[in-house]
């Protein structure tokens, strides 16, 4: 707790098998927990200037989005892991945006194709599901339109 990693901290392949506090640290360099196994993991107030989490596994991971928003490297499973752990600790707006961004990172590396395509509707329309504003905002741009198309016929 409350630590100051000036550097650089590599936690690659380890096993914190029991409680692991990271709470309120300060990672100024690269955090690494590559293939790292938690039960649980206690980042509450911690900073990140870049955290790689591929390939980790945890029980349960405390942590704000806000401290991993900009700093996160992870792959699809982790991102899936996390969102779902989010949800399990009832922080439904963080679970929201790890999706949110999780789905933005996976369109940005597709190719041009019907399934691309199907991902940007959805984005622009509704923002995979947990932006419903994009929905409102898409609808009332189109009000003006539908009185046009209401006097001409």
């Amino acid at each position: 707790m409350d630590a100051d990693f000036g550097g650089d901290a590599y936690f690659r392949s380890v096993d914190f098998s029991g409680f692991a506090y990271f709470e309120s640290a300060n990672f100024t360099g690269n955090a690494t927990f590559c293939s790292t196994e938690f039960n649980k993991v206690y980042f509450i107030g911690a900073t990140f200037t870049s955290v790689s989490l591929n390939g980790s596994e945890f029980n349960q991971m405390r942590v704000e989005w806000s401290a991993l928003k900009d700093a996160l490297s992870a792959d699809g499973l982790t991102y899936i892991k996390l969102i779902k752990n989010f949800r399990g600790i009832e922080q439904f707006e963080d679970a929201d945006a790890a999706y949110y961004q999780y789905r933005r990172l996976s369109q940005a590396s597709k190719k041009w194709s019907f399934s691309k395509l199907g991902d940007v509707l959805i984005w622009v329309t509704c923002g995979y599901g947990v932006k419903p504003h994009y929905t409102i905002g898409l609808a009332l741009a189109h009000i003006p339109h539908f009185k046009t198309l209401k006097r001409i016929y």
